[in-house]
């Protein structure tokens, strides 16, 4: 159950990125397109936002691989009857941590 929330921590995440980058951002920029705000100003604006998405992106691709970590954790410690998801998630543990480095 552990696994799931973390992994469920990630989707949050992953959806308040897409919300803020999809829908907030997109009416405030339209919002300022007539040229009424200096354009700094807006690219500050807009720069934070890319730097809070990245931040978000990160925190869901760390959630995933802690919740399929604790999976395979309990996949060994239970002797799961399905043994071949073992070393499946222990590789993609492996691939997810040397991309996020």
């Amino acid at each position: 159950m552990l696994g799931f929330f973390v992994a469920l921590l990630g989707l949050g995440a992953s959806a308040l990125a897409g919300t803020i980058n999809g829908l907030v951002l997109r009416k405030f920029v339209a919002h300022f397109a007539d040229g009424k705000v200096e354009l700094s100003m807006l690219n500050a604006i807009l720069d934070y936002a890319r730097i809070f998405n990245g931040a978000l992106a990160y925190v869901f691709m760390v959630s995933i691989v802690v919740a399929i970590l604790i999976w395979s954790i309990l996949m060994v410690g239970r002797g799961a009857p399905m043994k071949w998801l073992r070393p499946v998630g222990r590789v993609m543990f492996g691939l997810a941590t040397t991309q996020t480095r």
